[in-house]
């Protein structure tokens, strides 16, 4: 059987009218429809994310809150700007929460399995307290050479039981509001239309920059900027082992209390007010 060759003219015409290219120029639009495609499931993930029933539109609304706070604070009377503030950090989640916008299991309020929490938590909390000591020295060092309160001061300074009291309320505020950043991103990331690796990981490491924007926004003064960078490093290793909102408020309360002298305490309306000017004790 003979076989036919192709002509010379007849391969110059097929290069000439591309048709060599073909498969090029198929995996050319298969990458442009896949591109549109995921534009499309992108925009469409983000108009979803802004529902009451998405954790999206509740994560805008506690940061623009934090914001609105922030500049209104200088306007404020000072007796309302703790109240104000424990409103913002427990009502925002809590109407979420309500709403089914927000997810109870990630922000670690439910579904806990104790006996593995404490297991893992029990290491944490022996590294903690090493951190602990380390920062409790420093600020014994800080401190040494400060006057002693007179007994004026200790009449009118609250009891050492009212402090401790209003510090454990505190940092349970504090933490709930920590708590509901990392479960909102958290859920937000679980929608992508691809989910990254280990999106609890993620999740609790972008709440943790966006908890440390909102410290800086205070402008504080070292020592309530250390123990917030001490705390949050430490929650935050906690809830991604254990995902337990109740060890990561215990700890939260330990670390405040074992660190910071009574006279100090509580300290999260300390740091609602810029360049605090923190009251002179000695330990």
């Amino acid at each position: 059987m003979m076989s036919v060759q192709p002509s010379c003219a007849f391969v110059v015409i097929v290069r000439v009218c591309g048709v060599g290219a073909l498969p090029q120029r198929q995996g050319i639009l298969r990458n442009r429809r896949a591109f549109c495609y995921n534009s499309r499931m992108s925009a469409t993930w983000l108009g979803t994310q802004f529902s009451p029933f998405a954790p999206g539109l509740w994560l805008v609304v506690g940061l623009l809150l934090t914001l609105l706070l922030r500049v209104w604070l200088l306007w404020l009377p000072s007796a309302s700007r703790g109240p104000l503030w424990a409103a913002h950090w427990l009502l925002v989640p809590y109407a979420g929460l309500l709403v089914g916008g927000l997810s109870p299991r990630l922000l670690g309020l439910t579904a806990h399995d104790w006996v593995a929490g404490l297991g893992l938590g029990l290491g944490i909390i022996l590294a903690v307290v090493a951190l602990l000591a380390l920062a409790r020295a420093l600020v014994d060092w800080e401190m040494s050479d400060q006057a002693a309160p007179t007994q004026d001061d200790h009449d009118r300074a609250p009891t050492a039981w009212t402090r401790i009291l209003a510090t454990v309320g505190w940092s349970g505020l504090e933490q709930f509001h920590w708590v509901f950043l990392r479960g909102a991103v958290w859920e937000m990331l679980l929608a992508l239309p691809t989910p990254p690796d280990l999106p609890g990981y993620w999740a609790i490491w972008v709440a943790a920059a966006l908890i440390g924007a909102e410290a800086l926004l205070w402008r504080p003064a070292w020592l309530p900027l250390l123990v917030q960078a001490v705390t949050l490093t430490t929650t935050s290793i906690l809830f991604f082992y254990t995902h337990n909102f109740w060890l990561c408020w215990a700890l939260h309360a330990a670390v405040h209390l074992t660190v910071m002298p009574v006279a100090w305490l509580p300290l999260s309306p300390l740091r609602l007010r810029p360049r605090v000017t923190l009251p002179r004790v000695t330990l």
